[in-house]
Formats: structure tokens, C-alpha cells, sequence
């Protein structure tokens, strides 16, 4: 599971490593869609885009999480989404916990 977090956190910054099987990074360069997917507890879905750490090659990607991210307490699901001219993937999903503020 991943570091726990808070309904609201904001500038959060969120890095995935993108591997093949063989455990090995993905060349991303040339994606034309590369998002993380965040699943709430209640049904919420929110899609933020992601953008390479460094040039694409070593296939991390990130993100930096806005108000809107976490809306509600409970467990969060996050997924990467890729698209590129040879296909569409979603990687492995990872669990967060997000709770609340008092």
C-alpha cells in the first residue's frame, strides 16, 4: 500500500515506475496518453495527467495531485492508463489510504 495521504492534500507529488515483465522500464517517449487514474471508495474517479520525470526512457512518470484528487476518506485505488499507436494499457493498480482532515 501506498503512503497515506488526506481528503484535500494538495502538491502531493506521485511517481510510478512503468516496467515490463521482465522488470525492465518502458520507453514511454512517444506516448500519446499517460495518465494516473484515481478510484475512490464511493464510486469517485478523478484522472490526472501525467507527465515524464525525466525524458521518457527510464519510464518514470508523475504527477502532482490538485484539491480535487482525494474528495473523500477511505481507500483510493491509483492506476496508470498508457496509450501509444501500438496500443492501450492499464499497469497494476496500487492502494492508498486517504484520511480525513480534523
Amino acid at each position: 500500500m501506498a503512503r497515506d495521504v488526506h481528503v484535500g492534500d494538495t502538491g502531493t507529488v506521485i511517481i510510478k515506475n512503468i516496467v515490463d515483465e521482465d522488470n525492465e522500464p518502458v520507453n514511454l517517449v512517444g506516448a500519446d496518453t499517460l495518465e494516473i487514474v484515481f478510484s475512490g471508495p464511493s464510486g469517485q474517479r478523478n484522472v490526472l495527467t501525467a507527465t515524464f520525470v525525466n525524458d521518457g526512457t527510464d519510464g518514470k512518470i508523475k504527477v502532482t495531485t490538485d484539491e480535487d484528487t482525494w474528495s473523500v476518506a477511505g481507500e483510493w485505488r491509483e492506476q496508470v492508463h498508457i496509450e501509444t499507436s501500438d496500443g492501450e494499457w492499464h499497469c497494476k493498480s496500487e492502494l492508498r489510504r486517504v484520511l480525513p482532515v480534523y
